[in-house]
C-alpha cells in the first residue's frame, strides 16, 4: 500500500499594499516568487484606487477606478496609505469629496476609514487567484505603530489572516526587497548593502549586512509621507502656474486627472530631455506647455535634497562611510527618475544596482517571507528547500518609552520627562525592562511613547497610549517594572508590574475593536 502524501492547495502569499500601486505575489511550486497579474487587465501592478459607485455593484478598484474619476471624481479615492496612521481620526467623505477629521465610531453613512478603503484593494488582489486567505503584507520601515495596526485591520476586513496567528504578518518594505534581491539565482548581493526605497508615497533608506541569504538589518531612516505623489503635485503646481499665465485660471491640484497627466509627464521626462503637454483646464485647452528635464529636476529638488539628507544620516547612524557599502539596491517606481539616480551616485561614489523590476521586488520578497512564516505542512519539498537558507534579522526603527518624574532634591522641582525602554536599533523580537519607583500611591502614568530620536523632552514624542493606572496596594517608593515586548511584526505589548499587581497594554487603535462593524458597512460594495 502506498502512503498518500499530505498536499495542500493553499497559496503562500505576499502583498505590497502601496500608496499608488499594489501587487500580490505567491511562492510557486518550486519556491520562487511569482507576481500575479490582474485577471482582467493582465497588469502585474494595480493602481491603489477605489471607486465607490453610487450603485455599489458597479464599484471598482485599480485601473477601472481611475477611469471613473472623470464622471464621479468625489467617489474615487487614492493615497489611503498616507492616512493609515490616522485611521481612527479621519474618514473620507464622499459627500464632501475629501478627507475630514472624524473618529471611526462617529462616522456617517457615506464616510469610510483608511482601513476600510485599503481592505477593498486587498479584496481586489485576493481575486487574482483562488484559495487566498492568509498573507504577509509589507509596510514602510518608518511606518508608525498605529499605521501598522491599521494595515492589519484592513487585512481582517478583507478576510485575510496570518501564518502565525489571527492577524496578518507584516514585513518592512526594505526587508522584503532585499530578501528578493538576495534570493535571486546567481545573486551578487553581499556585504553591507543599502536599500533605497522610493515609492509613490513613502520613502525608506536602510542598511543591512548580507551574507548569502542571511540578512541582518542595521539601521533605517525615511519619511512615510514622501514619494512620487509629491513630485506629481509639485509638477502640477508648475503646470497650473503656466496655465494661469496663458488663460487666467488655476488648476485644481487635487483633481485625479490632472495628477495623472503630471505623473505621465514625469515618466516621460525620466527618458527624454524635454516634453510638451496640453492642459484642458477650466478655461479650455492651453497651448503646449514645454517642460525640460532640468526644469523638472529644479521643481523636485527639495525632495531629492531630503532623500540625500536621509542617506547621509543613515550612514552616520550606522557608523559607516559610502565606501563601506558594496552596493545600493533600488526599490519603488520613483527610483526611475534620473535625478534620484544621480543623487545616489553622487553621494555613494558609484551608481546604484539595477536589474530587477523595482515595482515588483517588494511583493516578491513578501512572498518569500510568507514561506518563512507558513507551517511546513503548507509547503512542498521544493518550497521548503528554496527558503531553507533564508534568514532575516530586523531591528526596531523607533525609540519607545514612557513618562517619568525626576525630582531635583536641592531645588525641590519635579519635572516630567520621557524615558527610553526600547532603543532604536535593538534586534527584534525583543523584550526590555526598566525599573521605576512609585511617586503617587494613588496611581502611575502608563503612557507609551514613540520617537525617531532619543529624547527626554515630552514635546518631541508621539504618545501611543495615555492612561493613569490605579494601584490598590502600593506605597511611595515601591518598585515598578516596565516591560516592553516588541514582536517580529514590530507590534508592541507592554506590561507594568508593581508587587503582585500587573497591568498589560497592547498598542492598537480603537478601530481594531470594530472590524466586524467596518466589514458590515462596506459589504454591499462588490469589488471584482
Amino acid at each position: 500500500m502506498q502512503k498518500e502524501e499530505k498536499m495542500t492547495n493553499k497559496k503562500i502569499v505576499g502583498i505590497d499594499l502601496g500608496t499608488t500601486f499594489s501587487a500580490i505575489a505567491v511562492l510557486d511550486d518550486i519556491g520562487k516568487p511569482e507576481v500575479l497579474p490582474d485577471i482582467k487587465t493582465n497588469n502585474r501592478i494595480t493602481p491603489s484606487a477605489v471607486y465607490l459607485a453610487s450603485d455599489p455593484n458597479k464599484s471598482a478598484v485599480g485601473t477601472e477606478a481611475l477611469a471613473a474619476s472623470k464622471a464621479e471624481p468625489a467617489r474615487v479615492i487614492t493615497e489611503m496609505k498616507t492616512r493609515m496612521r490616522d485611521n481612527n481620526e479621519v474618514v473620507y467623505s464622499v459627500d464632501e469629496a475629501k478627507w475630514i477629521e472624524r473618529k471611526f465610531e462617529d462616522k456617517k453613512e457615506n464616510e469610510f476609514s483608511p482601513a476600510q478603503l485599503s481592505s477593498m484593494i486587498l479584496e481586489k488582489l485576493k481575486g487574482f487567484s483562488e484559495n487566498i486567505d492568509k498573507a504577509v503584507i509589507t509596510v514602510p520601515a518608518m511606518f508608525a505603530q498605529r499605521a501598522r495596526e491599521a494595515t492589519r485591520d484592513a487585512a481582517k476586513i478583507a478576510g485575510l489572516s496570518g501564518y502565525s496567528g489571527e492577524a496578518v504578518d507584516l514585513i518592512n518594505e526594505p526587508e522584503a526587497a532585499i530578501l528578493h534581491y538576495a534570493s535571486l539565482e546567481g545573486s551578487s548581493v553581499n556585504g553591507k548593502v543599502m536599500v533605497f526605497d522610493l515609492g509613490g508615497g513613502t520613502f525608506d533608506v536602510s542598511i543591512a549586512n548580507v551574507t548569502g541569504k542571511k540578512v541582518k538589518f542595521i539601521h533605517s531612516e525615511g519619511n512615510p509621507n514622501l514619494g512620487g505623489k509629491d513630485f506629481d503635485r509639485a509638477l502640477l503646481e508648475y503646470l497650473s502656474d503656466e496655465y494661469n499665465n496663458q488663460l487666467g485660471a488655476k488648476l485644481n491640484l487635487d483633481d485625479i486627472e490632472y495628477l495623472q497627466q503630471a505623473e505621465e509627464l514625469k515618466k516621460v521626462l525620466s527618458a527624454r530631455e524635454s516634453h510638451g503637454t496640453i492642459i484642458d483646464g477650466p478655461n479650455g485647452p492651453s497651448k503646449t506647455i514645454e517642460v525640460t528635464r532640468d526644469k523638472f529636476n529644479d521643481i523636485i529638488s527639495r525632495f531629492i535634497d531630503e532623500t540625500s539628507m536621509k542617506i547621509r544620516s543613515c550612514l552616520k547612524k550606522s557608523n559607516l562611510k559610502p565606501e563601506d557599502i558594496t552596493q545600493t539596491l533600488l526599490v519603488g517606481g520613483s527610483t526611475r527618475i534620473s535625478a534620484v539616480v544621480d543623487s545616489i551616485t553622487k553621494i555613494m561614489g558609484k551608481p546604484p544596482t539595477k536589474g530587477v523590476n523595482v515595482d515588483e521586488a517588494v511583493a516578491a520578497g513578501a512572498a518569500i517571507y510568507a514561506g518563512l512564516n507558513a507551517p511546513k505542512d503548507e509547503l512542498n519539498a521544493a518550497q521548503v528547500q528554496s527558503i531553507s537558507e533564508v534568514d532575516l534579522e530586523s531591528v526596531a526603527n523607533y525609540f519607545f518609552g514612557t513618562f517619568a518624574v525626576i525630582i531635583d532634591q536641592e531645588q525641590g522641582i519635579a519635572e516630567q520627562v520621557n524615558t527610553t525602554v526600547i532603543k532604536r536599533g535593538t534586534k527584534v523580537p525583543c523584550a526590555q525592562t526598566q525599573k521605576y519607583t512609585v511617586l503617587n500611591p494613588e496611581g502611575f502614568d502608563a503612557s507609551i511613547t514613540q520617537s525617531e530620536d532619543e529624547t527626554k523632552n515630552s514635546k518631541f514624542v508621539i504618545v501611543l497610549h495615555n492612561e493613569i493606572v490605579k494601584l490598590n496596594n502600593a506605597k511611595e517608593g515601591d518598585e515598578i517594572l516596565v516591560t516592553y515586548s516588541y514582536d517580529k511584526n514590530q507590534m508592541m505589548h507592554c506590561r507594568f508590574e508593581c508587587g503582585t499587581e500587573k497591568y498589560e497594554i497592547d498598542i492598537k487603535p480603537k478601530s481594531s475593536e470594530t472590524v466586524e462593524q467596518a466589514k458590515e458597512q462596506i459589504k454591499n460594495f462588490k469589488i471584482e
